[in-house]
């Protein structure tokens, strides 16, 4: 079992789109509990049962499947296809009645744990309980909420039947969800609380990756960005994420700290970490920074060791290359500021260091670049 990020809230919070969203990102599985009951229910109203033995019973004749793909989830009652059916009006105003049997909740139980549990790198799960009762060793909880107002707004525009009071179904929901007997919907000490009302999706998502980033959770593999003093790492990094956010000085040792930023390249995301000048003798300041980039090397899962080409190896090279070989990680060797052909003939020497073939780059007019990318997330 992955990450687990569990997404409670009220109907119409924005719960379904951001975690399909989040779990898209991350590369994660997604489930939407809410689903399994409203297959349920529907299965219930299909048959014409009442009594929760009844609907128990059903189940073991047509088990609900959930499709955990956050990009086409499904849901199926046997071999029925049921996605779409269950969003009818009927389910709609049934769901909580039958939601509320604790039968119906210990059936599902099993089937979201198992659900959770087959996810290998991380799954995003929403619904009403799940901080409480589902998975309540989640990585990160999230209370997602909003004013009716908001919520009544947002669900008109997903709703067919434009005759249904979509306020007074919101309104009677929140009631019973959180008046139920059986895993009442309750925020736990320990969520995290987001009002959606006014943000929008994109904003709601962006304050859910940060939480992820800062509790070091998406799982995202690690590039650090290694090196002498002013070979041009900054420069390269912001060449990577496309924005001049990491900061370029020709004065050695600017960069003290290890600072990382997510980058996607061919559809993968990965993080790359920016570290300080790397000496093999520091003194001063610069202890602590090299410091910082040996503990850059333990953190990360890949090592691109940067050379700048124009000056070439020098002997203190071979001592970092030592240190480089010993942490048995994949690793790159890249010869910056190869502006053109003539620099890249020149630059051939890099193949001294033992480090296999060297990917020539001009970190600041992007020459090479692409090659450099298209290798890291090989």
């Amino acid at each position: 079992m992955g990450i687990v990020v569990a997404m409670d809230g009220p109907s119409g919070a924005g719960k379904s789109s951001t975690s399909k969203a989040i779990a898209v990102r991350a590369g994660w599985n997604y489930l939407d509990t809410g689903a399994l009951y409203r297959a349920v229910t529907w299965l219930a109203l299909e048959r014409g049962l009442e009594s929760a033995q009844e609907i128990v019973a059903a189940l073991k004749s047509a088990p609900i499947r959930f499709v955990s793909d956050p990009l086409d989830p499904q849901v199926y009652a046997g071999d029925t296809q049921i996605t779409h059916a269950i969003r009818g009006s009927s389910v709609t105003e049934n769901v909580s009645r039958i939601s509320a049997m604790p039968q119906i909740r210990h059936e599902l139980f099993n089937l979201q744990r198992t659900i959770i549990d087959r996810a290998e790198k991380g799954i995003v799960v929403e619904g009403r309980d799940i901080a409480t009762v589902i998975a309540p060793d989640a990585a990160l909880k999230i209370y997602l909420t909003a004013d009716l107002d908001a919520r009544t707004q947002r669900r008109e525009i997903e709703t067919d039947d434009k005759a249904f009071d979509v306020r007074s179904s919101l309104d009677s929901r929140d009631t019973a969800d959180s008046t139920r007997e059986a895993s009442p919907l309750i925020m736990s000490a320990d969520s995290v609380q987001i009002d959606s009302t006014y943000l929008n999706l994109d904003e709601t998502i962006d304050r859910i990756w940060e939480l992820l980033r800062e509790r070091s959770l998406l799982g995202l593999p690690i590039v650090a960005i290694l090196g002498r003093p002013n070979v041009g790492k900054s420069t390269l990094i912001n060449r990577f994420i496309g924005r001049r956010e990491a900061i370029v000085e020709d004065t050695p040792g600017v960069t003290r700290d290890r600072v990382q930023y997510e980058c996607e390249w061919g559809g993968r995301r990965f993080i790359v970490m920016d570290t300080g000048g790397w000496e093999a003798k520091p003194d001063g300041i610069s202890i602590q920074v090299s410091a910082g980039a040996e503990i850059a090397m333990d953190e990360a899962d890949v090592l691109a060791f940067v050379v700048d080409a124009q000056v070439g190896a020098l002997d203190e090279d071979d001592i970092l290359v030592q240190r480089l070989r010993k942490a048995r990680k994949p690793l790159i060797l890249i010869g910056n500021k190869v502006d053109g052909e003539r620099e890249e003939s020149e630059a051939h020497g890099l193949w001294s260091l033992g480090l296999g073939e060297p990917y020539f780059v001009s970190a600041l007019h992007g020459r090479g670049s692409g090659d450099l990318l298209d290798r890291i997330v090989a």
